[in-house]
């Protein structure tokens, strides 16, 4: 190695240890509370607009039909917008 290859080698280093310590400084700093908020947000009791809302997601989150499927010039093979209950949240 010459001495240009370790000059840049440790400047690297000293990039990464700086974005490291700034991604531990903000996870630190990261209010507890706010973390529980985003958690579970949907209270037991819900309105009858939060309730129809709900309703109608959970009847577009289904696969298309298998007769859909079968038909001749429909280019459609699957529910694009088929969403998982974990990883992605509804916003309401």
């Amino acid at each position: 190695m010459g001495a240009n290859e370790l000059h840049s080698f440790g400047k690297s280093i000293q990039l990464y240890r700086a974005i490291l310590a700034n991604l531990i400084f903000s996870l630190l700093s990261t209010d507890l509370d706010d973390v529980a908020q985003h958690s579970s947000t949907m209270p037991s009791q819900k309105t009858f607009r939060t309730k129809r809302i709900l309703a109608k997601a959970s009847r577009q989150n289904r696969p298309i039909p298998q007769w859909f499927r079968l038909k001749t010039d429909t280019k459609i093979q699957y529910n694009a917008k088929r969403r998982h209950w974990r990883r992605t949240k509804l916003n309401i």
